[in-house]
């Protein structure tokens, strides 16, 4: 991870490792990675992340629109 973190691999494990924080700091972790996404299709699939991290923070409005971004914010859409 150390050597290579602009991996799509690196960045989802990042993204699943902030899931074992409390609620609201796996959300700020993950929107970081997402702003830091080196590419469209990782911001794409961290978003998915993003969502689940906002809907257990009991942020559901959130939560749908991350997972709207993933659904909606790939090649085949633009």
């Amino acid at each position: 991870l150390a050597r290579e973190p602009a991996l799509m691999e690196a960045t989802l494990l990042l993204a699943r490792q902030a899931m074992h924080l409390p609620a609201e700091s796996a959300v700020e972790r993950i929107e970081a990675l997402v702003a830091a996404a080196s590419r469209p299709e990782q911001a794409r699939a961290l978003s998915g992340w993003l969502g689940q991290a906002c809907h257990r923070a009991g942020r559901p409005r959130d939560a749908l629109l991350a997972w709207r971004r993933m659904w909606t914010g790939g090649p085949a859409f633009g």
